[in-house]
């Protein structure tokens, strides 16, 4: 899908994943997420070689879809937040016998989270995430903010003192943490269908909607009992999302940046808000670049944040 050249140019086009009630409220931001364009992603990936996206563009995907290395490292990626997403739920739902025991457990998660990734498996990551988490999740019917009740229906999930809107933003959250892979191309199928086939009336009912979630531990997975006895009392974070892996992402770089104490935030956040959009996305994964290239990259493209700042040199 991500080197089908209508989607992949959709894609392109389609609104930055990285404005999200965690990171930077939608109302504060100067440019507000433009509406985004309805696609079937089914349809589009099974009609690929009719596509009417420009030559050029199919040529340059068309290059890169023969190019093993491409495959690899979208998969690499893939399966890296995966892995990472399996760990947070299989931590979720199990027994322990001791509070140390869980402690360790979580502490196993984090690991996932932060093994050790280089500049470009990083980017390679950001950039899936935005295609998987960002963009093809928000073509499922679920992600719609005048659908999303039905799959939350009776199960004491929305706020009663925030918004519509608010409690849909925590929803996407939600999703992006607890689906798979796997389950977002099976809810895009499903949703496809249901588009199609209105007449046939293949749609879910709210009530299957709902323990489609519950299997998956949508709805607050601690449970009673879970941890036997107390033996420690310090406690496990248990609460992640993708921005814990930008964190990483940060503080991996500003150890490169040596006496350049803060600079790196500054410059990764505008990188990443405004800069990313023209120069990674769709092509991050095709770069096959050093971790040098990268960080000199993102100085170049977010200058005026980085010159502002003055040295800070840790003594001697």
């Amino acid at each position: 899908m991500y080197l089908c050249p209508s989607i992949h140019l959709s894609y392109c086009r389609s609104p930055s994943s990285y404005n999200s009630i965690y990171e930077i409220p939608r109302a504060q931001h100067e440019d507000p997420v433009p509406q985004e364009q309805e696609i079937d992603v089914q349809e589009e990936y099974l009609s690929r070689l009719n596509s009417n996206v420009a030559d050029g563009q199919a040529s340059f995907l068309a290059v890169h879809a023969r190019d093993a290395c491409t495959t690899e490292r979208f998969y690499m990626a893939l399966t890296g937040y995966w892995l990472a997403i399996e760990g947070v739920r299989y931590a979720q739902i199990c027994r322990y016998p001791l509070q140390s025991v869980q402690n360790e457990a979580w502490d196993a998660v984090d690991t996932l989270w932060d093994d050790g990734r280089t500049m470009q498996e990083i980017f390679n990551m950001l950039e899936v995430f935005d295609f998987v988490y960002g963009y093809l999740i928000r073509q499922i019917q679920c992600s719609r903010i005048d659908t999303f009740t039905q799959w939350v229906e009776d199960q004491d999930y929305l706020f009663d003192t925030e918004t519509m809107e608010t409690n849909w933003q925590y929803f996407i959250h939600d999703m992006r943490v607890m689906f798979s892979p796997a389950d977002v191309i099976e809810l895009l199928i499903l949703t496809s269908q249901w588009k199609r086939e209105p007449s046939q009336q293949l749609e879910w009912s709210p009530m299957e909607k709902v323990r489609y979630l519950k299997v998956r531990g949508f709805f607050d997975p601690s449970f009673s009992g879970q941890v036997e006895v107390v033996d420690v009392h310090l406690y496990p974070d248990t609460c992640y999302s993708f921005r814990y892996l930008e964190e990483k992402f940060e503080s991996t770089m500003q150890r490169q940046l040596g006496g350049l104490e803060g600079a790196f935030q500054n410059m990764w956040t505008d990188y990443r808000m405004t800069k990313w959009k023209t120069d990674a996305r769709g092509t991050a994964l095709f770069w096959g670049v050093s971790n040098d290239v990268i960080m000199d990259r993102i100085k170049r493209l977010s200058w005026e944040q980085f010159k502002c700042l003055k040295p800070t040199f840790a003594a001697e």
